[in-house]
């Protein structure tokens, strides 16, 4: 505001407001580092700083989505590899039967059933609350859980069909088996709805996949009824969940009465070659989710350094050189010191000396 008859007084005044106002820009930005508070602070450089921000925040994001992508399939290895130990060992077991070393009927029974509702669970098992052999469902459990895999038509309907094994009719023993482990129909398949649907495609059911860049994804997610990344071959279900389930379940249903029966050998090896065929798939099932892996590996390290090489153009743009900007707070801090001692010495001339 000027005062009237100090003309002198009223600019000096103003000129160490202005450069009151100059020092605190010079000392946010050397605090700060930064050139501007907002984007229009920047002047001709502000449309560039825009399309690096969203350029950086892009790859940011999708550094980060693949980082979490590489997580979800490295825990579905760890069930993956939990599964194929089971195939394996089960397997193992049944051609132990009868042997030298005491394995019975009833104690591989009895271990095959405990798998059993081991795999059931394995496989409605979940990745931050999403089920990973759930396909495009990744909300409900996809087969029946271990308190009830036990009572699903599949189950009871293979102990029906060993219980009429005799002499003769081994090989149409196995054939019921088998229909009984690829149908999808309600009440005898052990999956979900969805997943029955789904498998006679009568829904959709994309893979869960994790997105790259522009469109490009990277499959990552798996089927409890069906294989993903590999196929089943021979004489089995055509999934090597399917093959694992009822391979467990002919173990499961055996009794010590049906070992009389000269078929009982093919049973048990029909069993056991199921399980085999099932740890194959599963070996091959975790070799291609490892194979996306190691490119979600790769993508979320190429972000990462692009958005790194981004962050530094970024801050060429909207940041300023740290001995510069203490250099310029030195200069305006001086200015500033010297304006407020001209003002005081205005300040200080009386009326007589002014007159």
């Amino acid at each position: 505001m000027a005062i009237s008859g100090f003309s002198g007084f009223s600019a000096a005044a103003n000129a160490a407001s202005q450069m009151r106002a100059r020092f605190d820009e010079a000392s946010r930005i050397a605090t700060t580092g930064e050139r501007a508070t907002t984007y229009a602070g920047l002047g001709a450089d502000a449309g560039k700083a825009v399309d690096l921000s969203a350029q950086l925040a892009k790859r940011t994001q999708l550094s980060t989505i693949a980082s979490n992508g590489e997580a979800r399939a490295s825990y579905t290895q760890v069930v993956l590899t939990r599964l194929s130990d089971i195939a394996t060992e089960m397997a193992s077991q049944a051609s132990k039967i009868g042997s030298a070393d005491g394995t019975t009927v009833e104690m591989v029974a009895a271990n095959a059933r405990t798998a059993l509702e081991e795999v059931a669970g394995l496989l409605n098992e979940r990745y931050q609350g999403e089920a990973i052999f759930g396909g495009s469902d990744l909300e409900n459990d996809p087969v029946a859980g271990p308190g009830q895999i036990t009572a699903t038509g599949m189950f009871t309907g293979i102990g029906d069909a060993l219980a009429n094994l005799n002499d003769s009719n081994a090989s149409d023993v196995i054939a019921s088996v088998l229909n009984l482990a690829t149908s999808n129909a309600e009440g005898v398949s052990p999956f979900s709805s969805f997943a029955n649907q789904a498998a006679e495609s009568e829904v959709d059911d994309a893979r869960r996949a994790v997105p790259t860049e522009n469109g490009a994804s990277i499959e990552v997610g798996l089927y409890a009824n069906r294989n993903a990344s590999t196929a089943s071959s021979g004489s089995t279900t055509g999934s090597w969940a399917r093959d694992m389930l009822m391979g467990l379940s002919m173990l499961a249903n055996m009794t010590s009465s049906q070992s009389s029966s000269s078929g009982f050998a093919s049973v048990t090896a029909a069993a056991a070659s199921a399980l085999r065929d099932a740890s194959s798939g599963v070996t091959d099932e975790a070799g291609a989710l490892g194979m996306a892996q190691s490119r979600l590996e790769a993508t979320a390290s190429w972000h990462k350094d692009v958005a790194t090489q981004v962050e530094i153009q970024l801050g060429n743009v909207t940041n300023v050189d740290p001995a510069e900007a203490y250099l310029r707070l030195t200069e305006t801090q001086t200015q500033l010191q010297a304006s407020y001692k001209a003002l005081s010495m205005i300040g200080n001339v009386s009326l007589v000396n002014y007159l």
